[in-house]
């Protein structure tokens, strides 16, 4: 373990991993009724207890628009819009899930 070419390396040119990301737990979001069509509610993710990155989330029958802010190294907050369209799958016993 641990050799040479082990591990990540920051370094110019280095491919992004989905570790890089944040993550979105959608099932939760469904669990807490946050999906249901026409709603809107934000969303936030810190690091030391100080706020990195929000979204605003605009809820619609078969997407949800992602409005993203962030910002890095102290730069001015940036806001970026996203739709992430929904797909649904039937349940076994009825019902579905995104």
């Amino acid at each position: 373990m641990g050799g040479m070419g082990s591990g990540r390396h920051w370094y110019w040119g280095a491919k992004d991993s989905t570790d890089d990301y944040r993550s979105i737990d959608v099932r939760r979001w469904k669990r807490d009724g946050l999906l249901t069509p026409h709603q809107s509610f934000g969303w936030q993710w810190s690091r030391h207890g100080e706020v990195v990155a929000s979204i605003r989330v605009r809820t619609e029958s078969n997407r949800v628009i992602l409005t993203y802010r962030h910002r890095s190294s102290g730069e001015d907050w940036k806001d970026e819009s996203y739709p992430v369209y929904l797909d649904r799958t039937a349940c076994n016993l009825g019902g579905e899930r995104p």
